[in-house]
């Protein structure tokens, strides 16, 4: 069972973007939850959708992880990530929980044949869309990868 608050949020998304016939896309919801709130910054859009974030020594590999535990989700970020890091990560976590809410991605590694990329690909176009604005990515629509990431304050695998 996933928590009612993060339910209604989610779903009101849902619901708004079913009725004008679109199709579900992660870059839609994002646009629906940015809409929503008002807002882009992830910190923000975690207390939104009751998901709790906790920084944790997680590893030297692991930039962050969410998990739902009765109901709940919680999102671990590395403690050794720079806020800036630590924005993104957040970003393409609540695209995981947004997206794939219903997944559990250590049962699909042991027991399925699912490709976990396809998944990471959706929760980085969700990421992708939550942080970056039509009019920022105006603005360096002729720069070259590197310098626009940097400018956007992502990496340039968004």
């Amino acid at each position: 069972m996933v928590s009612s608050a993060f339910i209604m949020n989610v779903e009101l998304c849902l619901v708004f973007r079913q009725a004008e016939g679109k199709p579900m896309k992660p870059k839609d919801l994002a646009r629906c939850i940015v809409d929503k709130y008002g807002t882009r910054n992830p910190f923000r859009l975690a207390e939104c959708l009751d998901i709790t974030v906790m920084e944790l020594g997680i590893g030297r590999n692991v930039k962050g992880i969410i998990l739902r535990y009765e109901g709940w989700f919680y999102t671990c970020l590395n403690r050794g990530l720079c806020e800036h890091e630590k924005r993104i990560v957040l970003a393409h976590e609540i695209g995981h929980a947004v997206c794939h809410a219903h997944l559990n991605y250590f049962f699909l590694l042991e027991h399925t044949l699912f490709p976990p990329g396809k998944f990471e690909r959706q929760a980085n176009e969700f990421a992708a869309e939550l942080l970056i604005s039509d009019e920022d990515l105006w603005e360096v629509r002729e720069e070259r990868a590197e310098y626009a990431a940097r400018a956007l304050g992502v990496t340039e695998e968004l």
